[in-house]
C-alpha cells in the first residue's frame, strides 16, 4: 500500500513538471506569435509606405487608403485580442498549477 502511494506521488510530481513544461513551450510559442505579428506589421507598413510613394489617380486616391488602413486596423485589433486572449489562458493555466504544487506540497 505504502509502495502505491509512493509511486503515485511520484507520478503526479512527474505529471506536474511535464505540466510546467507544457506551459513554457506554450508561452514560447506565444511569443513566437508576437514576435511574428509585429515583424508582419513592419513589413506591412514599409510596404504601404512604398505604396503611397507611387502617384494614384485621383479618382482612386479618395477611396483606397482609407479602406485599405481601416482594414488593417482591424487586422491588426483582432490579432491583439488573440495574443491577449493566449496570455490569459496561459497565465490563468500557470495560477492553476501553482495552486495545484502549493496544495500538494503542503499534503
Amino acid at each position: 500500500m505504502e509502495f502505491e502511494i509512493k509511486s503515485l506521488h511520484k507520478l503526479k510530481k512527474l505529471e506536474n513538471i511535464l505540466t510546467e513544461l507544457i506551459d513554457k513551450i506554450d508561452y514560447e510559442i506565444i511569443q513566437t506569435d508576437v514576435e511574428w505579428l509585429h515583424l508582419k506589421s513592419i513589413s506591412e507598413s514599409q510596404n504601404s509606405s512604398v505604396q503611397e510613394d507611387v502617384p494614384a489617380t485621383p479618382s482612386t486616391s479618395d477611396m483606397k487608403p482609407s479602406k485599405e488602413s481601416l482594414r488593417k486596423m482591424k487586422i491588426e485589433i483582432m490579432d491583439d485580442l488573440l495574443i491577449n486572449a493566449s496570455q490569459l489562458e496561459l497565465a490563468t493555466r500557470k495560477s492553476t498549477v501553482l495552486d495545484t504544487l502549493e496544495e500538494f506540497d503542503s499534503d
